[in-house]
């Protein structure tokens, strides 16, 4: 150390020797590693600082949470005592209950024992009886009549002997929290006689709260064994019915008694909490002290201890800053020759690794002549070294660029300094390909320009992903039309065209007829090539300057450009060309050696301008070309607006209807039935909407509508329901309890799976009679399964319910199925009876269905009648059952019961006996 060294030393230090900085400052320049040795000296020195705080501190949190710890045992003991005392109390004063009411049975006991003074006061405890109906027959507090059969408490203290505990219940009006606390009755035979309850608030069992002792964020608490609090204090704060951590839940009932550290509720307050079991009672008892509160003393202690200790670090980490600071600078000054040395190497290894890296480049003079090439550049153009050096770069020059490219290309060179972009380039055999060139101008310090550096790389097949990409993108795979994302474009494009001049343009929707049937028999490659041969013939159809897409699956798009100023004229030449298109589509399609037919519905919206959205005339041309499929296919529509105001007037129903719904705007209406003269024997229920804006909706209007959206459930469900709970009510009333109620049942619901199974839970849930209840179901029903039909009729009929096949005659009317269905009732439509007394036709058919419903062995009945002279006519006939407007309207409930009140009951000829009864 002593050589090489001290000969190292520079000459000034050996003239301040005797200076204490000057001895530093050359201890430092002769030690290597002091720059190290201090920093490393420091650590150390303040990790035995930290630790010994640290300890300090661990020692003094210790010793306050065991404090803390002692505090909450007292004070839980305590507590524990103070509610086993007031529990028990209360079982005492129920056992007292249980013992006086089953010794004589009478509610009396209470009296008796208040008056003996062995109940506590009633200001505090409400004590209840409750006969085994759960009738209250005796209150301490109340004589108010009340039922509290339907009471959890009543339903569990019912089925056990044990003392029985409730959820905190809160009085409606004051919102005060109480605990219910019942037991068994039994009567002399050991049957079940009741319940006693004893009601207590829940702030009676966290009165012994104290702030002198818990401070304000201490924690009183009971919990059940469902793990939520039955009343729980802190400080003023009282509360239920909160989930308990199961920190310290888990060690309560397992009996550990030790403190447990959790938030204990809501607040999120962390304290030390002591939980014990309560022998003989589901309940745990908790107490717990804040740590912020009861940790106070020792947060200042450690704050001190950590000041002390962050003084002494940031002295000692000064002082180290100012001895590594010099030795830093000291040791910079050697080791900057050095280092400037190893760059500039670094720098040239860079350079030559670079310039012969797989990027190619080349360099020029300031003339543009080739000075050297790398071999990137000899292997991406083709041209060999000895080809380019000395030679201009004109010899790579494409004619895919004009001169004006090339210009404003050097042009950016020279006034930026850098060119990047593609262009196009010769290769060595003559061929052009695309690169991404970047050009960069070299200066000396002048500022003048000595060479020029150029480095590219080949995209040509990036250029190619990115056309195949486009064409994903933009073009339908199978036909290589344009797709629907670049005809929205070309939408757009052909709006501000004709918007520009005038002219109008048309958007025709082309949608196959029975394509799907195509692709289920022919397969999926069949319709595939049907598909292509359709787009060869669109293609064929218009002009160059309009155009065709695919929109998917079935659907085309036909853009019909420049048809003139006229309105008339445009439409006329679009329906021409339409003509044009459905011809062509009609033509046979060879299909895998097999000619196939298939045709088209076209929808066309015109337009002129760009008023409207490419999604609105896309909307515009698809409701045409529905009603082209609606009104028999193979035909073209033009969009009209009352198809869009039509489509929205049935949007806003739907909505309305789904509203109506769910805010039960609905109403029944009740129209009698009469037989035998005119006696009353029932009423058809008709569902009526009452619209809150709109009035009574007709059910011509709705009624539609809901069986094509499926909203038909419900409204049969909830009228089906309601029907059933208007029974009972009558069942009760003497005059009404022989009337029955004719449901119409919808196809779509009776079709349901669980369908029986509904009907019976109405039944069952609304307690009506099912031999009351007539099921009227339509012919359309008929068309689907009819085994399935059969089955579900036979269910329902084993439980009492009738059937009856309403508008006999006006649909799928079949005398085969009429021996198979076990129907107890034909109704004449209302369209035969209207006409019977002027149309023969109308006439021979009623005589006819009356004379088969007489065969078959099936009631009749005729809807619709309205004057005296068809009355007549039908009993003449041997038909004794109307309905209609000569009897009654269609009454509200209320108007019908004064209606019936008015008029004898009989029950209907096709009832049995036995269902009358």
């Amino acid at each position: 150390m002593n050589g090489s060294r001290r000969r190292a030393l520079p000459v000034p230090l050996v003239t301040v020797r005797h200076s204490p900085a000057a001895r530093l400052r050359a201890w430092l320049y002769t030690m290597p590693e002091s720059t190290m040795l201090f920093p490393a000296f420091s650590v150390c020195f303040l990790a035995l600082l930290w630790m010994a705080t640290l300890h300090f501190i661990s020692v003094e949190r210790g010793n306050a949470e065991q404090a803390v710890s002692v505090l909450s045992r007292e004070l839980v003991t305590t507590y524990e005592a103070q509610v086993l005392r007031a529990l028990r109390e209360i079982d005492q004063t129920l056992n007292l209950v249980k013992y006086a009411y089953e010794l004589n049975g009478q509610p009396t006991v209470l009296q008796e024992l208040k008056a003996k003074a062995l109940l506590p006061s009633e200001l505090l405890f409400v004590i209840r009886i409750a006969d085994q109906e759960g009738k209250v027959v005796a209150d301490t507090r109340s004589a108010r009549p009340s039922n509290i059969s339907d009471d959890p408490q009543f339903r569990v203290t019912r089925a056990t002997g044990q003392l029985s505990i409730s959820q905190p219940l809160h009085d409606p009006v004051s919102g005060e929290a109480s605990l219910q606390f019942s037991r068994r009755l039994v009567n002399a035979n050991g049957n079940f006689a009741g319940i006693v309850t004893l009601s207590v608030a829940t702030d009676h069992f966290v009165s012994g709260y104290e702030e002198s002792k818990f401070g304000r964020h201490g924690l009183l608490g009971i919990v059940g064994d469902d793990g939520r609090f039955r009343v729980r204090r802190s400080g003023d704060l009282l509360s239920d019915g909160e989930a308990v951590d199961p920190a310290f839940l888990m060690a309560g009932a397992a009996g550990v008694d030790s403190a447990v550290r959790a938030s204990a509720g809501v607040d999120g307050i962390a304290r030390q909490v002591i939980a014990r079991k309560l022998v003989d009672f589901p309940l745990i008892v908790i107490a717990g002290l804040s740590d912020q509160e009861q940790l106070a003393d020792f947060v200042r202690t450690r704050d001190d201890y950590l000041l002390g200790a962050a003084a002494g670090t940031a002295l000692l980490m000064l002082f180290t800053l100012l001895l590594w600071s010099m030795s830093w600078q000291l040791r910079s000054s050697r080791r900057h020759d050095i280092a400037e040395r190893k760059r500039t190497e670094q720098s040239l290894r860079i350079a030559a690794t670079a310039f012969d890296s797989q990027e190619a480049m080349l360099i020029t003079d300031a003339g543009k002549m080739i000075l050297q090439v790398n071999r990137a550049f000899v292997s991406n153009t083709g041209h060999q070294t000895d080809d380019l050096i000395g030679h201009s770069l004109d010899r790579l020059v494409s004619d895919r660029h004009d001169a004006d490219f090339y210009l404003a290309m050097w042009r950016s060179v020279d006034h930026s300094g850098i060119w990047q972009g593609e262009i196009w380039q010769t290769h060595a055999d003559g061929s052009a390909f695309q690169k991404w060139l970047t050009i960069s101008a070299v200066r000396d310090d002048a500022g003048v320009l000595i060479s020029y550096v150029g480095s590219q790389y080949d995209i040509t097949a990036r250029k190619l992903a990115e056309n195949k990409i486009n064409d994903l993108a933009f073009f339908d795979q199978l036909t290589g039309l344009p797709n629907r994302t670049l005809l929205q474009d070309r939408v757009r494009q052909l709006m501000a065209s004709s918007a520009g001049n005038s002219q109008h343009a048309a958007l025709l929707l082309i949608d196959l007829d029975y394509f799907k049937t195509i692709n289920d028999t022919l397969g999926h490659d069949m319709g595939d090539a049907l598909l292509v041969q359709v787009a060869q013939r669109l293609v064929a159809c218009v002009g160059a300057g309009d155009s065709v897409s695919r929109l998917g699956g079935d659907e085309f798009v036909v853009l019909l450009a420049a048809l003139g100023n006229g309105r008339p004229d445009a439409m006329a030449r679009v329906a021409t060309i339409s003509q044009q298109i459905l011809s062509a589509l009609d033509h046979p399609y060879l299909l895998n050696g097999v000619a196939h037919r298939s045709t088209a519905s076209i929808g066309v919206t015109l337009l002129n301008d760009d008023r409207f959205a490419a999604e609105v005339l896309m909307k515009q041309a698809d409701l045409a070309m529905y009603k082209s499929k609606a009104e028999g296919r193979n035909a073209v529509r033009f969009f009209d607006p009352a198809m869009e105001a039509a489509v929205m007037a049935r949007a806003a129903l739907e909505r309305d209807l789904r509203a109506a719904i769910e805010q039960q705007q609905f109403v029944l209406h009740y129209q009698a039935q009469i037989a035998d003269g005119d006696q009353l024997s029932g009423a058809e229920v008709l569902v009526r909407w009452q619209h809150p804006q709109r009035g009574m909706v007709s059910p011509m209007e709705f009624i539609p509508l809901a069986e094509d959206t499926g909203l038909i459930l419900p409204i049969g469900t909830w009228v089906m329901e309601t029907a059933c709970r208007q029974l009972a009510c009558w069942a009760r009333v003497p005059s009404m309890e022989a009337l029955t109620i004719a449901v119409n049942v919808s196809a779509r619901q009776f079709q349901q799976s669980d369908f029986v199974a509904q009907v019976i839970d109405v039944l069952a849930r609304t307690g009506a009679r099912p031999q009351r209840l007539k099921l009227e179901l339509t012919e359309s029903l008929l068309a689907a399964n009819l085994h399935q039909i059969i089955e579900k009729m036979q269910a329902l009929k084993e439980t009492g319910i009738h059937f009856s096949l309403d508008d006999f005659g006006t649909g799928f009317s079949s005398l085969s199925y009429l021996k198979l269905l076990p129907l107890d009732q034909l109704k004449i439509d209302q369209s035969f009876v209207r006409d019977i007394l002027t149309d023969p036709n109308d006439a021979a058919i009623v005589r006819t269905v009356i004379a088969l419903a007489n065969t078959l062995g099936l009631g009749i009945i005729a809807e619709g009648v309205e004057t005296d002279a068809q009355r007549s006519y039908l009993a003449d006939a041997g038909c004794h059952a109307y309905q209609g407007y000569l009897f009654s309207r269609p009454l509200p409930v209320a108007e019908f019961e004064v209606f019936a009140g008015q008029r004898s009951s009989a029950s209907p000829a096709w009832m049995s006996a036995e269902d009358a009864s």
